[in-house]
């Protein structure tokens, strides 16, 4: 299942060792693929130079490049569609990158703390919930939850299909790489 994380999520979950940052954990071996887009990671990169993250940072001992890399190699990088002539978000027009990426991706859900965003609730079928609420989506369920039902068939073979594919494409590098190594070295 895809989901878009809105930038707040991000700055915890990539600061502090919170809830969000079991979320990443949780994606890393889960059924769960993160997307983003140029714009989310641009908005990043601006939140964390804010001067009340530097300190953060430098206890850290990490940069925001280095963060920004890590967003990315953990995400699936979409390009967003164009923004429309109305605003989606309009408590917070700056928010419509996140309403945007869910839509490129394709998302099941969008993942926030923003109360613009939450205040939604939904955008054209696209739940807009908090780390918790998809945590206990994922892990029990709950009347939020986006269904198979709620979406078309395709909509959830391809990303069945999507996630069975990444994961075939992992394990054929990780054997790939060393068999081929001891190819090489037969040869020698």
């Amino acid at each position: 299942m895809r989901v878009v994380i809105d930038t707040n999520v991000w700055v915890s979950a990539l600061l502090w060792r919170g809830l969000p940052y079991k979320f990443l954990k949780f994606t890393k071996h889960g059924d769960v693929e993160i997307c983003v887009t140029a714009p989310i990671l641009a908005e990043l990169s601006r939140v964390l130079a804010y001067p009340k993250f530097q300190h953060r940072l430098k206890e850290m001992g990490v940069s925001i490049s280095y963060l920004v890399g890590q967003a990315t190699a953990l995400s699936s990088l979409f390009t967003a569609v164009s923004s429309p002539e109305e605003t989606l978000v309009p408590a917070d027009p700056d928010d419509d990158i996140v309403i945007l990426a869910a839509i490129s991706a394709r998302a099941s859900f969008i993942i926030s703390g923003d109360k613009h965003l939450l205040s939604l609730g939904e955008y054209r079928g696209i739940p807009i919930v908090k780390v918790h609420e998809f945590l206990k989506i994922v892990r029990g369920g709950t009347s939020k939850q986006k269904s198979c039902s709620s979406i078309t068939a395709a909509d959830c073979l391809y990303t069945d299909i999507s996630i069975k594919l990444r994961k075939r494409i992992r394990l054929i590098r990780e054997i790939r790489v060393p068999f081929l190594a001891s190819l090489i070295l037969e040869q020698v």
